[in-house]
């Protein structure tokens, strides 16, 4: 008797261990965190012979949101082999994604067309595969290359201003250590520059705007007096995905 009470403390403890993993895998997911849930939900899935389903699809969706589309081709690739076409579109579509960028072509589009069923859908995935296989074999008629403004973080969003552009950057000019958990990067922030004079140096736009989240995406009023821009936020409360707001700023 004993011995059974003692087999079942052991089970229990290691349940109840499992579980808070799991959690805490949760918290970091829900808080964009996606490679420390990646460990957390490893060391769950390695302890179990079959893991749960919710487990499969945050390891996924955490290697998909990290740019890590090998890993994320295995997992979209367990829970599709489980769930079939029931899987939902926006997991296929991540799937044959990760399979293209790990170049596992045939396979994207075999999945494509075993989703697809309605001809009439297929037909239109088949017409927009073929459009962007030929567009892929023309030579190109722009040549992209680096700005001397650019940097090495995400600098995009681009609108002309005055005599310059403003444009949206992880550059952080602050020298800030406060990182978007997502890519280890600064959060965004609103640059003026001067794309004509190759030796200035961008500076803050709005900086009596500044906030501790990104800051991006501008669109600028006829007269030049209002400008309109995107600014994130969580709530924290009930750990909400991130949201979007409009913000209005008049001077």
């Amino acid at each position: 008797m004993k011995k059974s009470l003692f087999i079942l403390s052991i089970l229990f403890a290691s349940l109840s261990v499992a579980q808070s993993k799991e959690d805490r895998a949760d918290v970091y997911f829900e808080d964009f965190k996606f490679s420390e849930a990646i460990k957390l939900y490893s060391s769950v899935a390695s302890e179990k012979r079959k893991p749960s389903l919710h487990v499969i699809q945050r390891l996924a969706d955490s290697y998909f949101n990290i740019n890590d589309y090998q890993n994320a081709k295995d997992w979209y690739s367990k829970l599709y082999s489980i769930k079939g076409k029931e899987v939902g579109e926006s997991n296929l579509i991540k799937l044959v994604q990760s399979l293209k960028a790990s170049m596992h072509i045939d396979r994207a589009d075999e999945l494509l067309k075993e989703y697809y069923t309605n001809p009439t859908k297929l037909k239109m995935i088949l017409l927009q595969k073929a459009y962007l296989d030929s567009i892929s074999k023309t030579k190109p008629k722009y040549t992209i290359k680096n700005m001397p403004f650019n940097s090495s973080k995400s600098d995009f969003a681009p609108a002309m201003y005055s005599r310059g552009l403003v444009f949206a950057s992880a550059r952080d000019t602050a020298k800030s250590n406060k990182l978007y958990p997502w890519n280890k990067q600064p959060y965004l922030d609103l640059y003026f520059t001067n794309p004509k004079q190759e030796d200035f140096v961008p500076e803050k736009f709005l900086e009596n705007m500044e906030s501790s989240f990104h800051d991006a995406t501008i669109a600028i009023s006829n007269n030049g007096r209002t400008v309109y821009f995107t600014r994130n936020f969580i709530k924290k409360i009930n750990l909400m995905p991130m949201q979007m707001g409009c913000l209005i700023c008049k001077y």
